[in-house]
């Protein structure tokens, strides 16, 4: 029975130090690599400052605070174009240690400078989802196309210069 007990606590102590590790070295939750953890859950009142207007995002907010913002509707893969597994994977990992940890950590403050344009243009109006890009036939054919949503953008300006 000492034995069977030592060999579960090596065991566990192998799960967590490659879960750490894996974390670390490319941030990813390795439990959910694996299929057994979902997306971690984002208050839906947590993307809105006290005048309920998007709130900016910080390097400090999950990389699922991204992907399930209400600006991509609920389309988780607008933000990474990736599998499911892998989307959980990388979700509860805050956003500037998963740019570190692609050695992109010097981009944080221009990829939150472009996420706050987008919000601020989903929120005027000026830009909106496109769902829906293939019909359902071709989506059966290639289940992968479920994912394609595209964003347009709308032009305010009033003056437009000639092509």
């Amino acid at each position: 029975m000492k034995i069977f007990f030592a060999v579960v606590v090596i065991v566990l102590l192998f799960v967590i130090g490659a879960t750490l590790y894996v974390y670390k070295k490319s941030a990813m939750f390795l439990p959910a690599l694996l299929g057994i953890c979902g997306f971690p859950k984002i208050k839906e009142s947590s993307y809105y400052d006290e005048n309920g207007h998007f709130r900016p995002g910080t390097g400090e907010d999950k990389v699922g605070f991204f992907m399930q913002h209400p600006v991509f509707g609920g389309f988780k893969h607008m933000f990474f174009n990736v599998e499911d597994n892998v989307l959980k994977a990388i979700a509860p990992v805050k956003y500037k240690d998963f740019l570190k940890a692609q050695g992109r950590e010097e981009q944080l403050d221009a990829a939150l400078e472009s996420f706050h344009y987008l919000t601020g243009l989903v929120e005027k109006g000026q830009a909106r989802l496109v769902p829906d890009l293939y019909p359902a036939e071709a989506v059966n054919s290639h289940p992968y196309r479920s994912h394609l949503t595209g964003m347009f953008y709308q032009d305010n300006r009033e003056n437009h210069l000639p092509l």
